[in-house]
């Protein structure tokens, strides 16, 4: 089964569901038998549900190598298993280092690492990694809130356009957010944000952290087999856990396989999007948040 699994995933011709079904039985291989078809479907020549598929698969085996394959397919990967690929290689402690030799060989932006791991990175009880992060991140650490929010008051009198905001928020938003029925539930509906002012939007916007929602709270699980999960918890039983994080992707956690709960008051929306969107941009932005609901 697994040889014929391997066969699969090299015919071109094969159909996004045969090569699922052929990465679901490259995980009971070896690790020398599976890594290099696995790392082969890293790329974005194929779905993201396929690189997706693989990366999950790739990521059961607990080696060094499978950390240093993941870090180089960073550039190659799809963005939104990108995150992921991030994610996995955040939660061992053994692996992160491959991700910050990724981000100091400038194959990954530093901002690609979301500003609350950033800030936990700088904090890590390993000495080497927090050595290296403070390294790294110190400098794209975004200037304080207040600072930009007053640079962006301009944006406030600048007449938007809703439809050029429209494109913006579709670009940089529905990841994370639901409008109508585009985008993800992993932050609040954009359809409620009519019933606030442009500027008390902006601060918002701006400084996601200022009153983050205790459902819409990050935190980050440790797990007793080294791992660490980040992400909101969206449902809780005696026995489990379910956290979400970007592009709506959700994992559920074992209570006995969980060694500690933490939250670092951080919202999951990152801060930084000054440095991504001007302030006329800005203000179409708003235009458009404003007119979501009416008619």
């Amino acid at each position: 089964m697994i040889s014929s699994a391997g066969k699969t995933l090299e015919k071109s011709s094969s159909s996004a569901a045969q090569r699922l079904q052929a990465i679901k039985t490259l995980a009971h291989a070896s690790f020398d038998g599976a890594k290099e078809p696995l790392t082969a479907l890293l790329n974005r020549s194929q779905s993201p549900a396929v690189q997706l598929a693989a990366l999950n698969t790739l990521t059961g085996f607990d080696s060094p190598e499978t950390a240093t394959r993941i870090a180089a397919a960073l550039l190659n990967v799809s963005p939104s298993v990108k995150k992921e690929a991030i994610e996995s290689l955040l939660g061992r402690t053994t692996w992160t280092p491959a991700l910050l030799n990724a981000v100091a060989d400038k194959k990954l932006s530093a901002d690609s690492i979301e500003p609350s791991r950033r800030a936990s990175l700088m904090k890590h009880k390993d000495e080497a990694i927090r050595t290296q992060a403070n390294e790294l991140f110190a400098s794209s650490i975004p200037r304080a809130r207040d600072k930009v929010i007053a640079a962006y008051q301009p944006a406030l009198k600048l007449k938007g356009d809703a439809k050029r905001g429209q494109v913006v928020v579709e670009q940089i938003c529905i990841a994370c957010h639901k409008i109508g029925k585009k985008g993800n539930d992993v932050g609040p509906n954009l359809a409620t944000t009519q019933n606030r002012t442009s500027s008390d939007l902006m601060i918002h916007i701006l400084d996601p952290n200022r009153e983050v929602q205790a459902n819409f709270r990050q935190y980050i699980v440790e797990l007793n087999d080294g791992r660490a999960v980040s992400g909101f918890i969206v449902t809780e039983s005696p026995t489990s856990i379910t956290l979400k994080r970007t592009e709506g992707i959700q994992e559920t956690l074992l209570r006995q396989n969980i060694k500690n709960i933490t939250s670092n008051s951080l919202s999951l929306m990152p801060e930084g999007l000054e440095q991504i969107i001007n302030q006329q941009q800005m203000s179409d932005m708003l235009a458009y948040l404003l007119s979501l609901g009416k008619e």
